[in-house]
C-alpha cells in the first residue's frame, strides 16, 4: 500500500475459517510513515475565447519541471459562459491520463468558478501517484451553438513528495 492516500477510515478484518477452535484478537496497531510533501502551484490567465460549437475547443498547457510524484491535485477554474451545459472541461496529465472535470452539466447556469480536489473529486484520483514532470493540459470545449465564453484563468496545485 505504499504511495496510497492515508486519509479516511482504516479497518482490520479478521476471520476464523477453521472449525473447532476459537480465537480472540487482543490488539492491533497501524503504523504509517509520511514522507514530507511540498506544493507546486502554477497559474495561467489566458483570457482565451472558447470556440463556439467546436469539438477541439481551447487547450492550455502548464509545464512542471519537477521530477516528484503527485500525491494530491487541485484544479481551480474561472470560466465565463452563459450556458455551462454547453461545456466540457478536462485535465490531462503528462502521461496522457485524462480527468473530466465538467461534462455538460448546469444547463443555463452562468460561469464555472470552481475548485476540484483529488481528495473529493474521484475523476482526479487516477492522476495522483504519477510523475509531476511534463505538460498538464486543460481542455475546454463548447459543444453547442449560440453561446460563447472565455477561459479567464486556471490554476494547478500539485502536492508532491519531497
Amino acid at each position: 500500500m505504499l504511495g496510497e492516500l492515508t486519509e479516511g477510515a482504516w479497518w482490520l478484518a479478521v476471520q476464523d475459517i477453521a472449525p473447532r477452535d476459537t480465537g480472540k484478537l487482543e490488539e492491533w496497531a497501524l503504523s504509517l510513515v509520511f514522507k514530507p510533501t511540498r506544493l507546486i502551484t502554477l497559474e495561467d490567465h489566458p483570457q482565451a475565447a472558447i470556440p463556439d460549437d467546436q469539438p477541439f475547443g481551447v487547450e492550455r498547457v502548464l509545464r512542471v519541471e519537477d521530477l516528484a510524484v503527485v500525491k494530491k491535485i487541485t484544479v481551480g477554474l474561472d470560466i465565463t459562459h452563459p450556458f455551462t451545459g454547453d461545456l466540457q472541461v478536462s485535465l490531462a496529465s503528462p502521461q496522457g491520463k485524462e480527468a473530466i472535470l465538467h461534462n455538460r452539466r448546469g444547463g443555463a447556469t452562468d460561469n464555472i468558478l470552481r475548485t476540484y480536489s483529488s481528495l473529493e473529486f474521484s475523476a482526479l484520483q487516477p492522476l495522483a501517484g504519477q510523475p509531476a514532470k511534463g505538460d498538464w493540459i486543460l481542455k475546454v470545449k463548447d459543444l453547442a451553438f449560440r453561446d460563447v465564453g472565455r477561459l479567464n484563468a486556471w490554476r494547478l496545485e500539485l502536492e508532491v513528495e519531497g
